[in-house]
């Protein structure tokens, strides 16, 4: 790396520290002083409300990573504009395009890091804040146990199951039914109670029932199921799809279709499956919008550009809510997921071209 090129990375990263510490910190106060009065009426222990907070971490980089990156930008480059050092650059013979093309291997960088963490971090982190969250509106409930589940399975089966305890790996209350082509019912499994060891399910009370077409029943007991679905299928019913991996997600959507569930019904979960691509690469996206407001600060005042630049990032991230809404309903869901990066890749190509004019 040139030293030109050190030059302006480690300014570059040294704003974007401060900003990324600035806006985790506001967001972790904010949260801690709206959401005093629960913590107080429901007595969470002070270890409790630190391990929700430091579990909140993850999840707050992946949102507040785009704007602080914005900021970065602002201060960064804004300097070097305001202390001509961007002229002297031009000058000499570097064109704007190479003294920011560092920049945005840093923004790669930190997309493809945001992409890690999404996956291998914030998936836990978050359920473990959605768990204390419970603790807080409910009142101490057992957090472990999920109950009134409906699942489709793998093969066709459709799952009812009154409670399951996720620690224990124990479901109660469980009935399987599995249709013919036709709607009827053809086979039906009850259960006192299902637990899963050795890699597969022990039925206690359990019994097999078979209906022929003449509406006959054959019943016999059943102590073991055989099923491809395992604790972690029935949890990814009940967990959200922030606490899913991608790999996850994805899983569970191919299961639903398998099971006969149309597409158009699994809209919201598609949406959420691009956007754990698409939110992570808003980095790029936001410092490529940013650049050309960095680079006039000189001539309209830092104040005015870094509320700009300020707006930009929260325009961004009502746009992306609002592509995903669309995604909903309206909009295909890809498109839906990617609408805010499409618009302001466009936006910032277009005022980058300019700029470099």
């Amino acid at each position: 790396m040139k030293i030109l090129d050190r030059y302006v990375v480690r300014g570059f990263l040294a704003s974007y520290l401060c900003a990324l510490i600035t806006f985790v910190a506001l967001y972790l106060i904010v949260d801690l002083f709206t959401n005093s009065d629960e913590w107080i009426q429901a007595r969470i222990p002070a270890s409790t409300i630190t391990r929700y907070y430091l579990n909140c971490v993850p999840n707050v980089f992946i949102i507040v990573g785009p704007v602080a990156l914005l900021l970065a930008t602002l201060f960064g480059l804004g300097t070097l504009s305001k202390n001509n050092e961007l002229t002297a650059m031009v000058a000499s013979g570097i064109s704007l395009y190479r003294t920011v093309l560092p920049l945005f291997f840093i923004a790669l960088l930190v997309s493809l890091l945001t992409i890690f963490i999404n996956e291998a971090v914030v998936t836990r982190t978050v359920r473990r804040t959605n768990e204390i969250k419970r603790m807080r509106k409910e009142r101490h409930p057992d957090l472990h146990v999920y109950r009134d589940i409906q699942m489709y399975g793998r093969g066709g089966n459709m799952f009812y199951i009154k409670s399951f305890d996720s620690r224990k790996n124990v479901m109660k209350g469980l009935q399987i039914l599995k249709y013919s082509k036709r709607g009827s019912i053809e086979l039906r499994v009850d259960a006192e109670e299902a637990k899963w060891s050795d890699g597969r399910w022990h039925l206690l009370n359990g019994f097999l029932r078979r209906y022929n077409e003449r509406g006959n029943i054959v019943e016999e007991p059943l102590v073991e199921l055989d099923i491809p679905e395992t604790p972690e299928d029935f949890l990814a019913v009940e967990a959200r799809s922030e606490e899913l991996s991608f790999r996850a997600l994805k899983e569970h959507i191919e299961t639903l279709v398998a099971s006969g569930l149309p597409k158009r019904e699994l809209r919201r979960e598609l949406v959420d499956l691009h956007s754990k691509v698409s939110l992570p690469l808003a980095n790029l996206v936001i410092l490529l919008t940013g650049i050309p407001f960095a680079l006039h600060t000189r001539r309209r005042g830092i104040v005015a550009e870094f509320g700009k630049a300020i707006g930009i990032g929260f325009i961004y991230l009502a746009f992306f809510r609002l592509g995903q809404f669309l995604g909903h309903g309206i909009l295909p869901t890809v498109a839906g997921a990617w609408l805010a990066n499409v618009i302001f890749t466009s936006v910032g190509l277009v005022l980058v071209y300019r700029t470099g004019r």
